[in-house]
């Protein structure tokens, strides 16, 4: 759903609003102030019923006579009273999708149909209550479904195949919800776009039927914070729905989901995002004691940490504090005897929530010998090992007298690394190296032009 325009428009945003028709792609999110039926009226200004959501267009009299004759016929007249508790009628708005066959099929296997797919292939109809008074001609051999929003009014549906809609409607009043946008130091913040959401994230999405998911995916409202930072829906639906705050500069688009749309719901912009993980064993069992590091990496290599933390005995770490700047951020998972994970977390915006499942493999430990040209024993030798620039092996060794050194139980058996050779603060080489499939294996390694340190 989404909120139309309830005022005579001003030519600067007429302008705008053609904008935004032809230039915005036709995706789930678009411009604040574009709905279905607003872009079939700018589009075909001489069709009179325009405002309903006709989408066949005549081009001569006589077509134009056989549309409507097709549309009557394929169509019954409809006629409600819309009332409040107290009796009185009611001024809003009422819209009808028509449930065609692609429609259903889509709703029924495609879990991120968004509002605007919907709103096409449903071919919604807005149409306009006075004074209490909601007439509208309702498709007769495909479902029908009909939802109203009034200011003061929760947002009421019906499934017009499946239930007998009454005469009069009467709409249950509901208090407006506000959202209160505030920057990251606590201070309001004004004409930011908050987009109220149904996008059926809750549990019961995936495994509900069409109706819920249509219920759940056809509201899409706008509105802008004033001064105080406060955006206020007059008009609500009964279920938790996502708010989404976007126009806040350098930090993007806030979000949080199910949030229950009543009083007031006050969300501040962070620097900062929430990472939640569950680790577990090939088995599937929660890993206790596992160490957890958020970090960066610039572009001269260097790694910054974003914060840590262990896992409890359920396996589950919660990195409630991690600062998001825009980059993309990495996840390492260690743990003496498994193989180091490590999970990308692209762009994470301040504010969001990630949470996400890892499972650890057994690894081996690795015992080596270090040669030069001459088949003599490298001693003093500090050696690193990498997985690839973002992952690698939290440990480093030092080579004895006979050139041998063993790692911990931290290797993918058979595994490709970069083997790093340091000596005196200084790196000496990078070489590729294969860890041995058995952990008793002696793997000795020739490094050419190196002689024994002294």
């Amino acid at each position: 759903m989404r909120t139309p325009p309830r005022a005579t428009a001003s030519l600067v945003l007429l302008l705008a609003v053609l904008a935004a028709v032809f230039l915005w792609p036709d995706d789930t999110e678009g411009p604040a102030a574009t709905n279905p039926a607003d872009r079939n009226q700018l589009e075909n200004p001489a069709d009179p019923n325009a405002g309903e959501g006709r989408t066949e267009i005549a081009s001569n009299p006589e077509q134009q006579a056989e549309i409507e004759q097709r549309t009557i016929s394929q169509t019954e007249s409809v006629s409600k009273k819309v009332v409040g508790e107290d009796g009185n009628p009611i001024n809003g708005f009422a819209y009808l999708i028509t449930v065609s066959d692609e429609l259903l099929r889509l709703l029924e296997t495609d879990l991120t149909l968004g509002p605007r797919n919907i709103y096409e292939l449903g071919d919604l109809k807005e149409i306009k209550i006075v004074d209490g008074e909601l007439n509208f001609r309702a498709p007769i051999d495909a479902p029908g479904y009909l939802w109203i929003e009034a200011d003061g009014y929760k947002i009421h549906h019906w499934h017009l195949a499946m239930e007998e809609v009454p005469e009069t409607l009467q709409l249950e009043p509901r208090a407006p919800f506000s959202v209160k946008v505030l920057s990251v130091e606590g201070g309001p913040v004004p004409h930011a776009k908050v987009e109220m959401q149904a996008h059926g994230s809750d549990d019961r999405y995936n495994s509900a039927s069409w109706q819920y998911r249509l219920e759940h995916r056809t509201i899409e409202i706008y509105q802008e914070t004033n001064a105080e930072g406060i955006a206020t829906f007059a008009s609500v639906p009964d279920h938790p729905v996502q708010v989404r705050v976007s126009g806040m500069d350098a930090l993007g688009t806030l979000a949080e989901d199910m949030v229950t749309p009543s009083g007031l719901f006050v969300l501040q912009a962070t620097n900062s995002c929430r990472v939640v993980a569950t680790v577990r064993d090939r088995d599937g069992e929660p890993m206790p004691e596992v160490f957890m590091v958020a970090f960066r990496q610039d572009e001269t290599g260097e790694r910054h940490d974003s914060g840590s933390k262990v896992t409890g005995d359920d396996g589950r770490v919660d990195l409630e504090q991690v600062s998001c700047t825009g980059e993309d951020l990495s996840m390492a998972f260690f743990k003496m005897g498994y193989e180091m994970v490590i999970k990308p977390l692209k762009a994470p915006r301040p504010g969001q929530s990630y949470e996400f499942e890892v499972r650890m493999e057994p690894a081996i430990a690795m015992k080596m010998k270090l040669i030069d040209a001459a088949n003599q024993p490298i001693a003093d030798m500090v050696v690193d090992f990498e997985i690839s620039s973002h992952a690698w092996v939290p440990i480093s060794h030092t080579t004895t007298a006979d050139g041998t050194f063993k790692t911990p139980p931290l290797h993918k058996p058979g595994a490709a690394y970069w083997m790093k050779l340091f000596s005196a603060g200084g790196r000496l080489r990078t070489m590729r190296i294969f860890a041995p499939v058995k952990a008793e294996d002696l793997l000795t390694v020739k490094v050419d032009g190196i002689g024994a340190l002294r």
